[in-house]
């Protein structure tokens, strides 16, 4: 992997994980009741920590990569600045002006810019590495019972998985591995994202009222559209040609999902839809979404090289 690879590769590994990292930490802390003072603030610091790295991976990426909707949407901004006055509680909101703004990459790649980029993936590593140590402490806290948050068990495990994939990415980059290079990894992928896809409309479904039918049904639809797939991805793992066609509906699904997404966050934003969601855990799942569209578009022409090499 030549330093071209590993820098672009970075960069955009980082914008839209360290964007994710600071908001789990978010989100976290809003769901603390007030006498979890220490875990609350323990929350927030690291909160501060992902936005210092977004902020120096940003200064980086200028003219150097393409910002894409999974590391910033048009919706971010305003999911933001609600989001923090519905909770009282500050969103840096800087980054997300300053990638709206980025310029257009013209890519200039020496080896002064390849350590910086070194160094940011060294400093995300050790971070994301402790977040995980918290996110584990806080869900075996709510295991226990010794600790209350609004926020589902299921969910701090989803988000302890993100932070482990995060990690596993950077891993990967730090000894010059292309994220995606074997149809087994693009198997693992796309198991891994299927799943994440199905537990956002869990999520999703118990956040909105129940008197929100249509809704409701409509994530009860994807959750079991979602795990179904993963249930053939399993069966017939080892098959080519079956697994071109899961990567397609995979692909079909998760646009219907980026679709509904889309739609959900614009009624939260005007206050069209009756749910306990903050608008940019909403803002956030899009993202998310979109990353995963990323991912299916590199598997497709991996599978086609692939295929074309036969």
């Amino acid at each position: 992997m030549n330093n071209d690879a590993y820098v672009q590769q970075s960069l955009e590994l980082n914008l839209f994980y360290l964007r994710i990292m600071k908001e789990h930490a978010y989100l976290m802390a809003t769901s603390f009741p007030p006498q979890e003072e220490t875990i609350t603030k323990e929350a927030l610091t690291f909160n501060t920590t992902f936005n210092e790295l977004l902020n120096k991976t940003l200064e980086l990426a200028a003219g150097i990569v393409d910002i894409g909707e999974d590391a910033v949407t048009d919706f971010t901004l305003s999911a933001e600045e609600k989001t923090a006055r519905l909770t009282g509680i500050p969103i840096d909101t800087a980054p997300t002006k300053a990638e709206l703004k980025l310029p257009r990459p013209e890519p200039i790649i020496d080896d002064n810019l390849t350590e910086k980029v070194n160094l940011i993936n060294l400093r995300a590593l050790s971070a994301t590495r402790n977040f995980i140590r918290f996110k584990t402490k806080v869900l075996n806290g709510i295991l226990t019972c010794d600790l209350y948050s609004t926020i589902y068990p299921l969910m701090h495990d989803h988000l302890r998985c993100e932070a482990i994939g995060f990690v596993e990415g950077l891993n990967k980059l730090q000894g010059r591995t292309p994220l995606i290079e074997t149809p087994k990894t693009e198997s693992e992928e796309l198991a891994f994202w299927n799943q994440i896809m199905a537990e956002h409309a869990e999520f999703l479904r118990g956040y909105l009222d129940p008197s929100e039918d249509a809704l409701i049904s409509s994530a009860d639809e994807f959750v079991q559209n979602f795990e179904a797939l993963n249930k053939k991805l399993f069966q017939n793992i080892t098959k080519l040609d079956n697994f071109g066609k899961l990567v397609k509906e995979s692909r079909k699904l998760t646009k219907d999902t980026q679709a509904f997404n889309t739609q959900g966050l614009t009624w939260m934003l005007k206050c069209e839809v009756k749910s306990i969601m903050v608008p940019l855990l909403s803002d956030h799942v899009l993202r998310e979404t979109n990353h995963y569209l990323k991912k299916l578009e590199h598997i497709k022409r991996g599978e086609k090289r692939l295929l074309e090499s036969q």
